[in-house]
C-alpha cells in the first residue's frame, strides 16, 4: 500500500465516533474551539499517524497519509447565543485546526512523518443549518458577504469569517514550514502551549527561507485576552517583529511602544 487515509473530525462529543473518525474531542473539554489543542487534534493525530508508519492495529508501514476529510463536523458545534460569539469560535477553529494538523510529526527511529495533505469537508451548505458540515461558504448568503467564495467555481456569497480565516492561513502556510510549540507542563500558571487554562498562550514558529514568523493564540477565551509584554509566561518577545496580521487579513503595524492583545483568534506576527 502505498498511500493511507483517514477522516478527522475534532469535535465536542464525537459525532463520528465509530465512524473512522478517530480521536473526537475529549469529554472533559466543554468548548469546540478549545478541540484544537493537545488532548483535541495534535495527540490524535499523532496517534493515527503512528498507526499508519510505524505499525498498530492495524499496521500498514506506509509514508504518504492524507486527512481526506476533516472539519468541526456539524455546524452546531458551535452553540454559542451571541452571534459575534458564534462567528469568532468559527475562525478560531479554522486557523487553529489548520495550522496544528499541519504541525503534526510522529517519529519512528530517526525518520519524522508528517500529515503529507489534508482536506477541509465541506466548504459549501447553509451555515444556519446545524447539521450542515464545515460550512465556510454559505449558499444563503448570510451578512456581511462577499462577492466570491474562496471555491470561486461555484460564485456563492460567504460571511467573511470562516472562509476568510481558512485563506488568510492558508496563505500563512503555503510554501512555509511549521513547528509545534513544546507543550509546558511546570513552571507559573498559566503554562505555555498547554490546555492548563484559557489564557495559556501558544506560540507556533512559521518559516520561509531566513523569515521567521510567530503565529499567537490563547488556548480559551480568557476575559480581556493576554496583553503582551506582560506576566504570562507564554508571551513573545516582539523585538523582531515589526507588526501583526489577523484572520480578516489585515496588517497592523507596531507604533513606538510593541503590543499585541492574544485571544483565542491566531494572529501572525510578522
Amino acid at each position: 500500500m502505498d498511500v493511507g487515509s483517514f477522516h478527522f473530525y475534532s469535535y465536542y462529543n464525537g459525532y463520528e465516533s465509530g465512524y473512522g473518525a478517530s480521536g473526537d474531542c475529549p469529554s472533559t473539554i466543554t468548548s469546540s474551539v478549545e478541540c484544537t489543542g493537545w488532548s483535541g487534534t495534535i495527540t490524535p493525530i499523532q496517534t493515527l499517524l503512528g498507526a499508519f508508519y510505524s505499525g498498530g492495529s492495524p499496521s500498514y508501514s506506509i509514508s504518504t497519509i492524507f486527512m481526506t476529510e476533516g472539519s468541526w463536523a456539524q455546524n452546531g458545534a458551535f452553540d454559542s447565543t451571541s452571534t459575534s460569539q458564534y462567528y469568532q469560535d468559527m475562525r478560531s477553529f479554522v486557523a487553529r485546526y489548520l495550522m496544528l494538523s499541519s504541525g503534526t510529526t510522529v517519529t519512528n527511529g530517526t525518520t519524522t512523518q508528517p500529515l503529507n495533505r489534508s482536506y477541509w469537508a465541506y466548504f459549501n451548505g447553509a451555515l444556519s443549518s446545524s447539521t450542515d458540515y464545515g460550512v465556510l461558504c454559505d449558499t444563503n448568503s448570510v451578512s456581511p458577504t462577499q462577492t466570491y467564495c474562496i471555491d470561486e467555481d461555484s460564485y456563492y456569497s460567504y460571511d467573511i469569517y470562516g472562509g476568510t480565516a481558512y485563506n488568510t492561513v492558508y496563505n500563512w502556510l503555503a510554501d512555509h514550514t511549521i513547528t509545534l510549540c513544546t507543550k509546558v507542563t511546570s513552571g507559573s500558571t498559566p503554562y505555555p502551549c498547554n490546555e492548563a487554562s484559557a489564557a495559556s498562550v501558544w506560540v507556533i514558529p512559521i518559516t520561509s527561507g531566513t523569515s521567521t514568523y510567530n503565529a499567537v493564540w490563547t488556548f480559551g477565551n480568557p476575559s480581556g485576552g493576554v496583553t503582551c509584554p506582560g506576566t504570562n509566561p507564554g508571551c513573545p518577545s516582539l523585538t523582531s517583529f515589526t507588526g501583526f496580521e489577523t484572520l480578516d487579513g489585515v496588517n497592523h503595524t507596531f507604533g513606538g511602544t510593541k503590543s499585541i492583545n492574544i485571544t483565542e483568534e491566531p494572529k501572525l506576527l510578522y
